[in-house]
């Protein structure tokens, strides 16, 4: 019997600090999207507006190439083995690359010289053997302290995010490219429900009273990392 084909190991990346847009993270409420556009299994997702000169940028764009060179060496070899026939009907003669950032553009459409990557994480599904499974990211603060329930991250607020890298291949179009899983986020500066972050408000870490501080544990939150009851759930999906 040929061996079972492996799925490549996702690359391991963390983003430098920057603001979050459309953050869709709080584990109580997975985004299950539109009638029109449903979600299956819903999922987790955020969005970071990076500046594309930053030299911490230049060296994540860099890593996250190598993975697209990746994508785009598997992505010929798939190519080829689809018909001719096929191929013209769909009017391409070779693989269509799909970037895995977009640019920003102000109201004049002048490029602002940032950028978008977007992370999702799949919040549940089935396994082939039947098993359901549901996981959610992890959530921590600048002190790497696990946010309590009911933290709302606004857009705006400074994160950072982890999560991996992998190529993919969309056969129905010939598409590939690099899908970004969601894992972890780093809140640095909180915005929340609509508020200003407090760099914004002129403040600055100092000694003293710590939000967490006389919180037992039943009073903060454990699940907010949590893999869900199965720790076998599969690696992030291209799918949702």
């Amino acid at each position: 019997m040929a061996d079972k084909q492996k799925r490549p190991e996702a690359v391991k990346i963390t983003t430098p600090r920057a603001p979050a847009v459309y953050p869709k993270l709080d584990p109580a409420s997975p985004d299950y999207g539109s009638d029109q556009y449903p979600i299956e299994g819903g999922a987790f997702s955020v969005q970071v507006r990076l500046v594309k000169s930053d030299p911490q940028v230049q060296a994540l764009l860099a890593k996250l190439e190598k993975v697209m060179e990746a994508s785009e060496a598997e992505a010929q070899e798939k190519f080829k083995a689809i018909p001719i026939a096929s191929r013209k009907k769909m009017g391409l003669t070779e693989p269509k690359r799909m970037e895995f950032y977009t640019d920003v553009y102000d109201e004049d459409e002048n490029e602002t010289g940032e950028i978008i990557l977007k992370f999702k994480m799949k919040h549940s599904g089935t396994t082939a053997k039947g098993k359901d499974w549901k996981r959610y990211p992890t959530l921590i603060d600048a002190k790497l302290q696990k946010l309590k329930k009911g933290t709302a991250i606004w857009g705006g607020s400074i994160v950072r995010v982890s999560g991996g890298a992998l190529p993919y291949w969309v056969a129905g179009q010939a598409t590939y490219g690099v899908s970004l899983q969601l894992e972890g986020v780093q809140v640095i500066e909180l915005v929340s429900a609509g508020g200003r972050s407090a760099k914004d408000m002129g403040f600055d870490e100092e000694e003293g009273f710590d939000a967490n501080e006389g919180f037992s544990e039943e009073e903060t939150s454990d699940d907010a990392g949590d893999t869900g009851a199965d720790d076998k759930a599969p690696a992030g999906s291209d799918d949702f």
